[in-house]
Order: structure tokens, then C-alpha cells, then sequence
């Protein structure tokens, strides 16, 4: 298996990141098989518009007003982000950049109040800011986290599909 070359990489408005993951089925049919899954999680349960879909890539980014209906789903705070899948004989990588510019910017209209409101105690400003930017920082950190474990885990059932038909297909099943 081919060492990761690319080092994951967390700035202040987004993250990306390459995975190299091993793949049990043929790798051509496991990165097809992601690209579907993974356009079917964002349209469906991220409220993520696809805005172009190729061979080996996704772009999307958020529908308006997710926030609303959304709950704690793991693309909230994204904006919009891209998938790329690229496959060697028995592994892919999946290159995947996402940002979080539209969670920036509530997080900073929310933060004006505790600015402009004239004779607001100290200690209740600097508590509200703090409030406000943690609850930014630890959104990004739990998507960072999350997406990880998202990607794996779509990975380990196309695998467990793709043996489950061979199991079936030999009789084994």
C-alpha cells in the first residue's frame, strides 16, 4: 500500500485532507460504489446540492437554511466542499476538501451584539464571544473528526457488499 503523501491540513474557514484506504473489491468498483453512496448522504441527509459529478469527483455545497431542519447532522457547518476518488490496483484514495465560510459568517453576526452593546458587563461579553467562537471551533473539529469516520465506514460496507455478492454468486452464501 502506497504511503499517504498528503498530511491533513485545518485552516480557520475549511480542511482537507487524503485518505489512502484498502479496498477488498476491485478498486474501480469500490470508488464508483463511494462516489454514489456518498452523493446519496449529501443530497439526501446532508440537504447538500450536488453541483457537479464526474467520473472520479463530487463537488457539492449547502442548500439554504439546512440549519433549520438539519439537527446535528454532520455537514451543518459545511459550506461546500469537494470528493475526489482515485484507485490503484487494491486501494484508493480519497482526496476531500470542505469549508465552513457561511458558519464563519454567523458566527461572526452573532458576535456583534456582544460588541456594540453599549455598558454590557465585561465578563458577560468575553463569556458570550468565548461561547460563540467555541461553539465554531468545536463544529469544525467534530466534522474533521466525523467525516473520517464517515468515509471509513461507507468503505467497509461496499466492501461487505461486494463480498456478500461474491459469496452468493460462488454459492458460499
Amino acid at each position: 500500500m502506497p504511503k499517504k503523501e498528503k498530511i491533513m491540513s485545518y485552516y480557520f474557514v475549511g480542511l482537507s485532507d487524503s485518505l489512502v484506504i484498502p479496498s477488498l473489491a476491485p478498486a474501480d468498483y469500490t470508488a464508483q460504489k463511494f462516489l454514489e453512496k456518498i452523493s446519496y448522504y449529501l443530497k439526501e441527509f446532508g440537504y447538500m446540492k450536488i453541483i457537479d459529478k464526474q467520473d472520479n469527483f463530487i463537488k457539492f455545497s449547502g442548500s439554504p437554511l439546512r440549519f433549520i431542519w438539519n439537527g446535528w447532522n454532520l455537514f451543518n457547518p459545511v459550506s461546500h466542499g469537494l470528493f475526489e476518488v482515485n484507485y490503484g490496483k487494491s486501494f484508493i484514495t480519497i482526496d476531500f476538501q470542505i469549508f465552513f465560510w457561511e458558519f464563519l459568517f454567523f458566527s461572526f453576526i452573532f458576535s456583534i451584539p456582544a460588541l456594540v452593546i453599549p455598558g454590557l458587563n465585561p465578563l458577560l461579553r468575553s463569556v458570550y464571544l468565548v461561547a460563540i467562537w467555541s461553539l465554531f471551533i468545536f463544529h469544525t473539529f467534530w466534522v474533521k473528526l466525523r467525516l473520517k469516520k464517515l468515509i471509513y465506514k461507507t468503505i467497509s460496507i461496499i466492501n461487505e457488499q461486494y463480498l456478500d455478492s461474491v459469496r452468493n454468486s460462488e454459492g458460499l452464501g
